[in-house]
């Protein structure tokens, strides 16, 4: 679960182990009404970092992966 002061994200799994569903809450400040909550839920798919390469190097000669947080390479990084 991420906090912040004006959203509530709650990632919740659906059949598949690869797939997320995240809840997003926002109170959004608007002038004169409050506070109104808006809701939305994003879907999103994970896929093995292996199988994004293999499809990319099939029409780029050079491919490169990083982590933007400075962690190992692996499936269970956050964002490559």
């Amino acid at each position: 679960m991420h906090q912040g002061p004006e959203r509530l994200e709650t990632p919740r799994t659906g059949g598949r182990s690869n797939h997320f569903a995240w809840d997003v809450k926002v109170f959004e400040h608007r002038e004169h009404a409050g506070y109104p909550l808006i809701s939305e839920t994003i879907d999103e798919t994970a896929i093995p970092m292996q199988r994004i390469l293999s499809a990319m190097r099939v029409r780029f000669s050079r491919v490169k992966v990083y982590d933007p947080e400075g962690g190992r390479l692996s499936d269970r990084a956050r964002r490559l």
